[in-house]
C-alpha cells in the first residue's frame, strides 16, 4: 500500500497503543515518522503537526481519539485504517482531517480488513451508522411519518 502511496505523505490510523509504537517503529525504516497518541506531550503534538505540514515528516502515526478531531493534516493526501473501533464519530472526523481546506490533492482513504475477523464486523457497523446518519439528516421528517 504505501509502495502505491509514492512519496505522498501518509496518516496511518490505528485505536491501540502497541499497534501506534509498533508501525512507528516498522516505518522509520521508511522515512521520518511522527506519532500522535495519549503518550504525545502536548509540546510534541504540535511539533508533530507542524514537521507533518511542512514536510519534515513522512507519516503521521496516531490514534483516531487523540488525532481525528480538529487538526489540518492536508500534507497527505492517503490516510490508512490499520484498525477501528466502532466510533463513528472518530471514523469520520478522522477522515476529515485530510479533507479540509488546503488540500490540494485528490485523498485516498484505505482500511485493512482481515477477513473473518472482527474488522470485518467493525467495519460493516460503521457503514450503517453512517448510512443512518445520513437518511436521518436527509429527511428526518421522513422516517416518523
Amino acid at each position: 500500500i504505501l509502495d502505491e502511496a509514492g512519496d505522498r505523505k501518509t496518516i496511518i490510523w490505528a485505536c491501540f497503543v502497541a499497534e501506534v509504537e509498533l508501525l512507528a517503529e516498522h516505518l522509520s525504516k521508511r522515512g521520518k515518522v511522527g506519532v500522535f497518541y495519549g503518550k504525545t506531550s502536548n509540546q510534541q503534538r504540535e511539533q508533530v503537526i507542524r514537521e507533518f505540514q511542512e514536510g519534515d515528516i513522512d507519516f503521521f502515526v496516531g490514534t483516531p481519539a487523540s488525532g481525528g478531531i480538529g487538526l489540518t493534516l492536508t500534507a497527505a493526501s492517503t490516510a490508512i485504517y490499520w484498525s477501528k473501533n466502532f466510533s463513528l464519530t472518530e471514523w469520520l472526523q478522522s477522515q476529515d482531517r485530510v479533507h479540509r481546506i488546503g488540500q490540494k490533492h485528490n485523498v485516498t482513504i484505505l482500511s485493512i480488513i482481515a477477513e473473518k475477523t472482527i474488522d470485518e464486523k467493525i467495519h460493516q457497523a460503521l457503514l450503517t451508522k453512517q448510512d443512518l446518519q445520513e437518511m436521518l439528516l436527509k429527511n428526518p421528517a421522513e422516517i416518523f411519518d
